[in-house]
């Protein structure tokens, strides 16, 4: 074999090794598959638990699967002086946000919200089919919907079913820690929320679905409609409540005013209480 061919193939193989020619996305460019230490992006098949780590991931939001059967993690870089908290008498600040630096160690974080379908193959439960609507004194909705965010979740509920899921396997998914979960939220941004201090509905439409915005629904809308954060994360702001490992609830709900979707307001919450409007993001552990 001459010399010219030998190069060629061993080309070849080197790329259907790493993946040149994986997946193809719905906008017809290539996703690149590479390993987790050098990817942008991970993917778990909920099922099989296979794992997929890209360098690019040109279909997020048009490949049903990655809101139903798979589920998508951003890879975050080491962050030493992440902010957080935010500054006495801006809008809304409570108490509990006083402002700091922390650090947080490479880790990789859903770009979606849990949702109804990928809780189910996580646990097997649908507690949002349980949601009474009219003990609430709301209005009925629609709550089973694949692409909408699990929700009637609970601390104990979500570690319990994250326990189970992740007996036997190579990896683990787990709760963000509550640093974590802010700094993935604010996407290196130091003010109110992650697009910035604007407060308009047109601006803050894009972006969260909170009171203001979406006052006409009732119930959290399917993920990934909005624009996403400068991390490429969705639905940060409002939609459900966001549960993490310091037993907080963070990034508001669209039942509730953008004054509680700010980057910075967390609420504390009792272990066994499972809510209507709280869900969950999940981090991925190698």
């Amino acid at each position: 074999m001459s010399k010219i061919h030998l190069f060629l193939l061993t080309w070849v193989l080197a790329l259907t090794a790493c993946g040149g020619g994986g997946g193809s996305s719905d906008d017809g460019d290539l996703n690149t598959t590479v390993g987790v230490p050098l990817s942008n992006y991970v993917v778990v098949n909920l099922s099989s638990g296979k794992i997929t780590a890209y360098k690019k991931l040109n279909d997020i939001t048009t490949n049903n699967k990655y809101k139903t059967t798979h589920m998508v993690f951003r890879t975050l870089k080491k962050d030493n002086s992440t902010y957080y908290g935010q500054a006495p008498g801006t809008f809304g600040r409570q108490a509990d946000e006083t402002e700091g630096a922390g650090s947080v160690s490479k880790y990789f974080i859903g770009v979606f919200e849990v949702t109804q379908a990928q809780w189910e193959r996580i646990d097997g439960s649908t507690p949002w089919t349980t949601i009474d609507s009219t003990a609430l004194g709301l209005p009925d909705w629609t709550v089973a919907v694949d692409e909408k965010p699990a929700s009637n979740l609970s601390y104990n509920s979500i570690t319990s079913a994250l326990s189970s899921y992740n007996s036997g396997r190579s990896y683990s998914l787990a709760l963000p820690s509550d640093i974590q979960w802010e700094h993935a939220c604010r996407a290196n941004g130091l003010d109110l929320f992650s697009w910035g201090a604007d407060t308009n509905t047109t601006v803050a439409g894009q972006y969260a679905v909170v009171r203001e915005t979406f006052g006409g629904t009732d119930g959290p809308e399917v993920v990934g409609q909005q624009t996403p954060n400068a991390f490429g994360l969705y639905d940060c702001h409002g939609n459900v409540w966001e549960m993490t490992t310091g037993h907080f609830l963070r990034g508001g709900s669209w039942y509730d005013n953008i004054t509680q979707a700010r980057s910075a307001n967390k609420h504390d919450v009792l272990d066994d209480v499972e809510h209507f409007l709280v869900g969950v993001r999940l981090v991925f552990k190698p």
